[in-house]
């Protein structure tokens, strides 16, 4: 079988997604064998991307839905073992992602500021508004995690969906989740980084399926208002709305294309405003900055970067004004924002002998450049 360079340059591309989503927790709970399994991730890559690639040439690449039936079944079992397990602290102490939720939402329930409480761990609530609110249903129902396999079930539809082959679906949810352990602990522990993630992604893909269906339509201002309150989760969400604007310009009329990207920002300033006008001070998603500090950079450095960051995040989200857009270079260059944020203040950290641990917000970008690559590889393969 032969492997052209572009092939090897999106398998690197793949397994360094990979890595970054994996490394942190690898070094926490198995410390030198680490590397070892960093190793055996590759092969495994590798013999995940052949096989899938070999279903493909042999026209085999129609799974079953039982297949993602039980890909579904086996997170859920591994969610409902692993979950207890996670939430007592007997390997740590846990993350306070979820913690987190509980807390600000049931502020929230008792119409009271939900960033005026910590999380247990005393970590600022980091969350925007709209993140709160997207968990607030989960947390009236006696558990915020439940979310979590609503949206694995949800991403394994949109997959599917977004894929020609169901065999590169699977491939992108066997590698992306279910074979990375930052991702697979913080959804089974209860965390919602990689859920916030996950649902903008598939936020930012149907809304433009339907704006390319019918930008007049109501579904596609529907799923607008969904994407804003998703878009209003994390703070580095903001590279998303000009790349958005840019696509709609591309493939719609200007008129389209402004009153469609103005349903998702309304409804995220909407959402995220008002409580930042109520406590500006208190306002502690936009604490999340701080995390510089952890970096051991010195003040002086540390405090242009937060305005610096952001502003290359936002630079590198306009570069979809100067190329030919698709859903799927969407994805790619949304990656690349996030990782223009992400990266470096982390790559720093880790330069200074920092916890590994921190690797784990990479995985914001991962999700959405492992979608470009795979989608990529998928039409290498239908071209051979």
């Amino acid at each position: 079988m032969r492997i052209s360079w572009r092939d090897a340059g999106l398998f690197l591309l793949i397994y360094a997604c990979w890595i970054t989503c994996s490394v942190g927790q690898l070094m926490k709970y198995f410390h030198s064998a680490a590397v070892v399994l960093i190793l055996a991730g590759a092969i495994a890559i590798a013999l995940v991307l052949a096989l899938a690639r070999r279903m493909q040439l042999r026209s085999a690449g129609s799974l079953h839905w039982g297949w993602f039936a039980a890909y579904l079944g086996l997170l859920t079992a591994l969610y409902l073992v692993l979950y207890p397990i996670a939430n007592q602290h007997i390997v740590g102490v846990g993350s306070d992602r979820e913690n987190a939720l509980v807390v600000a939402d049931r502020q929230m329930v008792h119409l009271e500021y939900p960033y005026s409480v910590p999380s247990y761990l005393g970590n600022p609530i980091s969350v925007l508004p709209g993140g709160l609110m997207l968990a607030l249903p989960f947390y009236l129902m006696g558990r915020v995690s439940i979310q979590n396999i609503l949206w694995l079930a949800a991403l394994v539809v949109f997959c599917v969906k977004f894929f020609r082959q169901r065999t590169t679906a699977m491939a992108y949810l066997v590698v992306l989740i279910l074979g990375s352990a930052g991702v697979l602990d913080d959804i089974v522990g209860g965390g919602d980084l990689a859920i916030n993630t996950i649902y903008v992604c598939i936020g930012i893909c149907v809304f433009l399926w339907t704006f390319d269906k019918n930008p007049n339509g109501w579904q596609h201002y529907a799923v607008g208002v969904f994407l804003g309150f998703a878009l209003s989760s994390r703070v580095i969400f903001i590279v998303i709305p000009p790349l958005l604007l840019a696509y709609l310009l591309q493939h719609g009329k200007r008129s389209a294309a402004i009153k469609s990207i103005a349903v998702p920002t309304i409804v995220a300033l909407g959402v995220t405003l008002p409580f930042y006008l109520y406590d500006p001070a208190g306002f502690s998603p936009l604490e999340v900055a701080h995390k510089l500090d952890n970096t051991g950079l010195p003040a002086e450095i540390i405090q242009p970067l937060v305005v610096i960051l952001p502003v290359l995040g936002i630079l590198a989200a306009c570069a979809g004004f100067f190329v030919r857009l698709t859903i799927a270079r969407v994805n790619l260059i949304a990656g690349l924002a996030v990782a223009t944020i992400a990266f470096p203040p982390i790559g720093v950290f880790q330069l200074l002998g920092g916890d590994a641990e921190y690797l784990s917000y990479n995985q914001i970008s991962s999700v959405f450049l492992m979608l470009w690559a795979l989608d990529l590889f998928e039409r290498a393969q239908s071209r051979s």
